[in-house]
């Protein structure tokens, strides 16, 4: 029983990961998901600093295959789904159920071990897997003020924890959609998964510190100043911190205390104000200020746009070339 592919993604032998005749035979769905799956198939993989973001189609019955721990830490999320997992490491044995709205956390330190599973539902099996490196969580501990050398996670299965699934699941979506815009979400997403790894998922129990200063409004002007100067490059979470001085956890959870919003959704409230003036007081068209506010992706653009105005952006050219054929009336 074999496995390929690189430290990231997992491709079983397709001789030995095929579907049961039951799941085969199952109700006929129509579209993309009525295509039988009999291996792992990668659909989509997104690379930020220090996150990796990879969307796998399932097959819906694995027999025995063995595998070896990931490179980094993994985070596997069961996107849709239903299975009835069987895990042998260390003579050892782990049956369980795995379900949409659990994590199984797996570190490099993790045994080699031998896997199998079966579908319990005719649902497609979908799965994401999100990898971080270790160090990140060193770097949180130590800007925490924790102790860094007692970073050591509890692996686990089927763990319940509603914050790492949902913050996964966003990231996900995120990946699929629109990356390349959205640097600054992944970013400050990365950086929230390693605060609750830290704090519910350490062999050693960690209190983070709850500092409750604020920044001060010359402070959070100078980074609306920033944001407004880069408002159609990439901006990083980490030039944010930068700018008063302080480490990206420290910043993220400083700048929602102070504003209510997290860094992420500040920058997006700026584009999208910057956008609606330009749609109502320039030339451009909306691809044009998509581009001019940051995101090179249109149709992503406009589904934020409508989040954050309940309009399209069409709507507003349109009201401002109405205006411009309306006769004026001199007096």
């Amino acid at each position: 029983m074999s496995l390929s592919g690189n430290n990231n993604t997992l491709r079983y032998d397709t001789q030995l990961a095929r579907p049961s005749q039951k799941h085969q035979t199952t109700s006929s769905p129509t579209g993309p998901e009525a295509d039988v799956v009999t291996e792992t198939q990668l659909l989509r993989e997104q690379r930020w600093p220090e996150l990796t973001v990879q969307l796998f189609a399932e097959p819906a019955c694995v027999t025995p295959v063995q595998l070896g721990p990931p490179s980094q830490l993994r985070l596997l999320l069961l996107l849709s789904g239903t299975m009835r997992m069987h895990v042998h490491s260390g003579g050892r044995e782990l049956a369980y159920t795995s379900q949409a709205g659990t994590v199984k956390l797996t570190t490099p330190n993790h045994l080699p071990y031998q896997m199998h599973w079966s579908t319990l539902t005719a649902d497609p099996v979908r799965t994401a897997h999100l990898y971080l490196p270790l160090e990140l969580l060193s770097r949180t501990a130590d800007a925490a003020g924790l102790n860094s050398a007692r970073v050591e996670l509890a692996e686990g299965c089927a763990i319940p924890d509603p914050l790492l699934y949902q913050v996964g699941c966003a990231l996900a979506q995120q990946a699929n959609n629109a990356p390349e815009s959205d640097r600054l979400f992944a970013e400050t997403a990365t950086q929230l998964l390693a605060a609750q790894l830290l704090r519910q998922h350490c062999v050693f129990v960690h209190e983070l510190p709850d500092h409750r200063g604020k920044l001060t409004s010359k402070q959070v002007q100078q980074i609306r100043d920033f944001v407004q100067d880069q408002i159609g490059e990439v901006i990083r979470l980490e030039d944010l911190a930068a700018l008063v001085f302080l480490s990206s956890y420290h910043f993220c959870r400083v700048f929602k205390r102070t504003t209510g919003l997290s860094p992420n959704q500040f920058v997006i409230r700026q584009r999208m104000e910057r956008a609606s003036e330009l749609l109502r007081h320039s030339g451009l068209s909306v691809k044009q200020v998509a581009f001019a506010v940051g995101y090179t992706n249109h149709a992503h653009f406009t589904q934020l746009f409508v989040r954050h105005t309940k309009q399209l952006p069409l709507r507003l050219t349109q009201k401002r070339k109405a205006e411009e054929r309306a006769p004026r009336n001199d007096t």
